[in-house]
């Protein structure tokens, strides 16, 4: 098997699961998995979620004996991750992240109620606790699909208090689904007690269980304070009323030399416009990042030298829909830079000031085989990241679309882009359909690299650049990669 490609999700899962449709594959696939840590982690996660669940679901009817024997071997040591400086140390408790996507978008192996009732138990896990005191203090939380209630736990495993919520199956899936966050537990002012930071609507005294709301709690449980995300905002002549913001992600971020963080929270008009507001451990609003397009997901990395906090966003850029050019982006954010009320340089057209919060704004191109089948594309999640790399998943919004990981340096330079094995059979259908003409080898991979454009505060170029901010409507980039 080459080693450019990786396997793809859904053959993972179903190796994992020991179906009968991978059954001719499976010592390809197992020669794969002893000589690939991505593919072999995967296939850990997958494997472990599953006995995860059988254990919660009270069933052993899901891993096969054929699956646990050809597993369990395969298992690694995994590094552990070095700690990262200048991040506070909070204990939040693994969530399951890879299975989710086949439940919610995928539809692989498995589907119908057992699938749903599963993913609940699976919400529900608690695995084994962290050191440190025991007591009365926040440390993680869970997503009480059952009865619908947000629940905190300190570090001994002990019910600290509880919330009721709406929509919480909702945001626990889109969570689940590109790993972004809606609910963090920081210790926001530095006094060695954590605050529960929330945008599931969470109903708390009198207040409303409304949508676009980031809710700061203490310790307690009491409600410390409530910030609306969004305002009535113009962009080239359109109005956009308060009233349809949502939450879209959340993070926290180090704010002083003492450890106080501040609030990272993305909210988006339905599509567009989005806004990215940074938040006072007080809740007192420091500034705004407004940007036409939708934000899919929000992240935190650290810099190349683990000193420095960025703020990475998923987004479909929709500057360019008269135009026809709408087209899926990263964007990386200095948080600390996000003063008043700014707007993107790439979609200009809010009247307010240029945003000097822009370090880098990549375009990413699509393929051949998605403008064949008439698919969008979007990049759908940031994988873990190391200390060399950020990788992003990017696939075409259809079922049996095409998928690639795009690897970056820690400052967005693209270093490699690697395919998905379920891409040879697509590219080699729509090939012998006459739909397309192209080679699917190295070069093509190579050429989808080289399609990736850098916004340089004036114009798209074909290197890799920093954003110098610049008082200019953004102009189309080059065709997307063919």
């Amino acid at each position: 098997m080459d080693r450019m490609r990786h396997i793809d999700h859904h053959t993972l899962e179903l190796y994992v699961l020991g179906s009968r449709t991978v059954k001719g594959r499976r010592r390809q696939i197992s020669a794969h998995l002893s000589r690939c840590p991505d593919c072999q982690h995967i296939a850990d996660e997958i494997h472990t979620f599953y006995a995860e669940a059988e254990k919660v679901a009270g069933s052993s009817r899901i891993l096969s004996a054929e699956s646990q024997r050809a597993v369990v071997p395969f298992t690694r040591e995994t590094p552990a991750p070095q700690p990262r400086r200048n991040v506070a140390p909070v204990p939040v408790r693994p969530r399951p992240l890879v299975l989710a996507v086949h439940f919610f978008r995928l539809h692989p192996a498995a589907s119908g109620a057992g699938v749903i009732a599963i993913l609940g138990a699976a919400l529900l896990l608690i695995l084994n606790p962290f050191s440190g005191n025991v007591g009365k203090d926040p440390a993680y939380f869970q997503y009480d699909l059952s009865q619908n209630l947000l629940k905190v736990y300190s570090r001994g495993d002990q019910l600290v208090w509880q919330k009721p919520c709406v929509k919480l199956q909702e945001y626990a899936q889109r969570e689940l689904y590109n790993r972004s966050s809606f609910t963090v537990v920081a210790d926001l002012d530095a006094d060695n007690h954590n605050e529960v930071v929330t945008m599931v609507p969470a109903v708390s005294g009198d207040s409303n269980p409304r949508e676009g709301l980031v809710r700061v709690f203490q310790s307690d449980g009491n409600l410390a304070s409530e910030v609306k995300l969004g305002h009535p905002v113009s962009y080239r002549g359109h109005s956009y009323s308060v009233d349809y913001f949502w939450a879209n992600g959340l993070a926290t971020i180090r704010e002083s030399a003492a450890d106080e963080r501040a609030i990272i929270a993305a909210a988006v008009n339905y599509r567009s416009p989005s806004v990215v507001t940074r938040i006072s451990r007080k809740g007192e609003i420091l500034g705004e990042y407004w940007h036409y397009g939708h934000i899919l997901a929000l992240y935190v990395a650290m810099s190349q030298d683990a000193q420095t906090e960025r703020v990475i966003l998923l987004v479909k850029n929709d500057e360019g829909e008269e135009r026809n050019d709408k087209f899926p982006a990263i964007v990386m954010l200095d948080p600390n830079r996000i003063t008043g009320k700014t707007e993107s340089s790439t979609t200009r057209g809010f009247s307010y000031d240029l945003s000097n919060a822009e370090l880098a704004y990549v375009r990413i191109p699509g393929c051949d085989m998605y403008a064949t089948m008439g698919v969008q594309h979007e990049v759908v999640r940031m994988l873990p990241e190391d200390q060399e790399s950020l990788r992003f998943l990017v696939r075409g919004a259809a079922q049996a679309s095409p998928m690639f990981e795009f690897i970056f340096d820690k400052n967005m330079s693209i270093r490699s882009v690697l395919s998905m094995d379920g891409n040879v059979a697509v590219h080699d259908s729509l090939r012998a359909l006459g739909r397309i003409s192209s080679t699917y080898d190295k070069k093509y991979l190579e050429r989808l690299k080289d399609s990736v454009r850098y916004w340089d505060g004036r114009v798209w170029v074909n290197t890799p650049t920093r954003v110098m901010a610049s008082p200019v409507v953004a102009t189309s980039a080059p065709p997307s990669f063919h």
